[in-house]
Parts: structure tokens; C-alpha cells; sequence
């Protein structure tokens, strides 16, 4: 039971400094016609988030610490490809080519 908690709160991490990786992207806020992020705020994001995930698979046994924190960084990074592209895909949907303002 402990280890899904620490599985899952390190999946969170990872998606949280992934996402944080994409919104620092140019590219990303364009396609998604995001405002300009607080940068300073997304980087610290990038940087501990994935220090916290490694803390937490830490509490397991070190073999497995290992694997479950790369394997985490696999899925967050899965995960955070599909929602990005979901939601471009639902911005170009929204606003067809030629009329999104630039």
C-alpha cells in the first residue's frame, strides 16, 4: 500500500517538473496560445520536482528505488506528451487555420 502512495506522489513530481519543462517551451505557448508563465517559478519547478521524486522512491529498496523512478519518469513523460497533445488538438479544433490571433 505504501509503495502505490510513493509510486504515485512520484509520478505526480515528474509530471509537474514535465510540465513545467513544456510550459518554458516557446513552441508549446504558441501551439497553445498561452500567455508568457512566470519563468522563474517554472524553472524552480523543473529543478526540485524531480529531486522530490527520487526522495520518495528512496524509501524503498535501493534496486528498486532506482527502476521505480526512472520508470516514473517514463509514464509523467508519457502522460504529459498525450496532454499536450490532446489540448493542441483541441486548440486547433477550437480555432481553425487562419483564425487563431497571433
Amino acid at each position: 500500500m505504501i509503495t502505490l502512495l510513493i509510486l504515485a506522489l512520484s509520478l505526480i513530481c515528474w509530471g509537474i517538473a514535465l510540465g513545467a519543462h513544456a510550459l518554458l517551451q516557446p513552441k508549446i505557448l504558441r501551439a497553445l496560445t498561452l500567455p508568457a508563465p512566470r519563468r522563474g517559478t517554472l524553472r524552480l519547478l523543473r529543478l526540485v520536482m524531480p529531486f522530490c521524486a527520487l526522495a520518495l522512491c528512496l524509501q524503498l529498496e535501493i534496486c528498486c528505488a532506482v527502476l521505480s523512478w526512472f520508470g516514473c519518469f517514463s509514464l509523467a513523460g508519457i502522460g504529459a506528451s498525450a496532454t499536450l497533445t490532446l489540448a493542441s488538438l483541441r486548440q486547433r479544433r477550437e480555432h481553425p487555420a487562419g483564425t487563431l490571433a497571433v
